[in-house]
């Protein structure tokens, strides 16, 4: 039986270690009779749902009872004070568990087949998900995830997270329906309109209320923490795919900005090697391209022909992406600056690109040009890992801008501007999003490039104490005054862009009500995000759901 036990917790941070606070009452959420996410739940989609709301309930009728406001924690990997900043928190990684649908769960109009529709608890991580659905007959897989898989399904749609899948928008785009506990008593299930997913059975063996609504549906999904307790949803799975690997460094092109520009990813992958429309695309360049060589790394996914296996016909080991390499990144610079010559300075020619681009190297050493029916290919499960920066909690700093994809060519000029007269201390990697859903989805434009810096933090001597000096504290200042010279870049020249809701740089709520104001137009998609927080919660719950980062950007009263 599910259930919550509470403890105090001080001192706690969040994983990159950017947020600390003194919890009195940490909730932990247990279901530990269910046994390994993975292997999935023997519960039907509706009694995986009904089995966890009952403390759910519990912990918001507490909070109710106590006048405090009370937040949710998973993985805890947001930068941004999503998480953690109240004083009443509930851990929810226990909240996990996958079931397949069956036909009698679904409404009569939904177009999607039993087999491609799964109820996900809301604490389950994409790690948990993806290696339950490729167990599945027959082997399913997700669109789309971010670069590691560690991330929970609910903390992850509910930011817009995005990976790079070429035509494809986040994983809030991978959610047909959402359960959400929304008060004492009162559940709530909720879909769109234009896409029915369950019957009205299925869902009142779970909910108090069913709500089917495309604008309340398009609100409710990047929730942010503040529409109440996502129980589970029932989300799309994909054909299960093994992928080819492309990676090569190479500096860009003239016609490369065009070519990205206008959506000819397939040209982009023929320039590099491979005549094939790509899956995925990511690019990740040098800001520090002081001599005009334009430097780049591309790693591009190809669906490839099936049965093929990973590379030695092995299991295959999960490959780094750029925010990887920061933690080891660091380490070599210690080593490197302690025997040069020249004390505290920077190592002449190394750099966050350089060090990335020796571990492209060695890990992606087996996927050589060309790609042939018989090369190496790996499933989603094995193309990201779990957790970011090699485990190094605390090493990283992370920026994340969307901004159109047809001012790519006008945007980056900006970055390497803005990289001037700096240490080269992070990198920038570019990712595509196309028509993501989701009313204040950072990812707002139709084709959206998303601006990504990695890059050391200067809570380094923190991450890595027995590795790097105290004074690496002010090496991470190098990477968050670049980030912010970027949106000073940006802003100077015209280039409309958004933030990352989890990310750093210094998002505020006048930047947010430039983005999705204004606040108090009830039309605007801050004032819809507002009115269907207030439908969906109950009245007492409302001064529940809050969080620092909604009250910093003053999306709540």
């Amino acid at each position: 039986m599910a259930r919550i036990t509470y403890e105090t917790r001080k001192d706690w941070q969040n994983y990159h270690l950017t947020l600390t606070n003194d919890i009195d009452d940490y909730g932990i959420f247990d279901r530990e009779e269910e046994g390994c996410c993975a292997k999935g739940s023997p519960l039907s989609g509706p009694e995986l749902f009904r089995a966890t709301r009952g403390p759910l309930h519990d912990y918001i009728a507490k909070a109710v009872k106590d006048r405090v406001a009370a937040g949710m924690i998973g993985r805890a990997w947001s930068f941004a004070p999503l998480a953690g900043s109240n004083r009443r928190e509930l851990d929810l990684t226990g909240l996990q568990g996958c079931t397949r649908a069956t036909a009698a769960d679904l409404h009569p109009d939904c177009s999607d087949a039993p087999e491609d529709v799964a109820f996900v608890r809301g604490g389950t991580t994409l790690r948990c998900l993806v290696e339950w659905a490729k167990n599945l007959s027959p082997r399913r897989s997700i669109m789309t995830s971010g670069t590691h898989l560690g991330p929970t399904v609910a903390g992850g749609f509910g930011t817009a997270s995005h990976g790079s899948r070429l035509g494809f928008g986040g994983l809030q785009d991978m959610v047909m329906g959402m359960h959400l506990i929304t008060g004492e008593k009162e559940s709530v299930w909720i879909e769109p309109a234009r896409a029915p997913v369950l019957s009205g059975a299925a869902a009142s063996r779970f909910a108090t209320r069913i709500i089917r609504s495309d604008a309340m549906f398009d609100d409710a999904l990047i929730h942010l923490g503040g529409m109440g307790i996502v129980n589970g949803v029932a989300l799309r799975l994909a054909p299960y795919h093994s992928y080819n690997v492309l990676a090569v460094v190479h500096p860009l092109w003239p016609d490369w900005e065009a070519q990205v520009e206008q959506g000819r990813f397939r040209e982009i992958a023929a320039q590099l090697g491979h005549d094939d429309d790509p899956a995925f695309y990511e690019v990740t360049i040098d800001p520090f391209d002081n001599d005009g060589t334009r430097d780049a790394i591309h790693l591009m996914y190809f669906i490839a022909p099936p049965g093929l296996l990973p590379p030695d016909g092995g299991d295959g080991t999960p490959l780094p992406h750029a925010g990887d390499s920061i933690a080891g990144f660091a380490k070599e610079l210690v080593r490197r600056k302690s025997e040069s010559e020249a004390h505290g300075l920077w190592p002449e020619g190394f750099s966050a690109f350089s060090y990335y681009k020796g571990l492209v190297r060695e890990f992606y050493g087996a996927f050589t040009l060309p790609i042939t029916p018989a090369s190496p290919a790996l499933g989603w499960e094995h193309l990201h890992r779990d957790v970011v920066t090699g485990n190094a909690p605390g090493a990283l700093y992370n920026a994340s801008y969307a901004i159109r994809r047809d001012e790519v060519g006008r945007a980056l000029p900006l970055i390497l501007s803005a990289a001037r007269d700096l240490e080269p201390a992070f990198l920038n990697t570019i990712r595509f999003v196309t028509r993501p859903s989701g009313t204040l989805a950072f990812t707002r434009f139709e084709e959206t490039a998303v601006i990504e810096i990695d890059g050391l933090s200067d809570n380094l001597p923190d991450a890595l104490p027995d590795e790097v000096p105290d004074e690496a504290r002010a090496w991470g200042v190098f990477t968050k005054t670049g980030a912010m010279k970027i949106r000073t870049e940006f802003d100077l020249n015209g280039i409309d862009y958004s933030m990352h809701w989890a990310k750093l740089g210094q998002l505020d709520a006048p930047k947010v009500e430039r983005d999705f104001g204004p606040r108090d137009d009830p039309a605007s998609p801050i004032g819809r995000w507002r009115a269907t927080r207030t439908a969906l919660l109950a009245p007492e719950a409302r001064a529940v759901f809050v969080n620092d980062a909604l009250r910093t950007y003053k999306l709540v009263p």
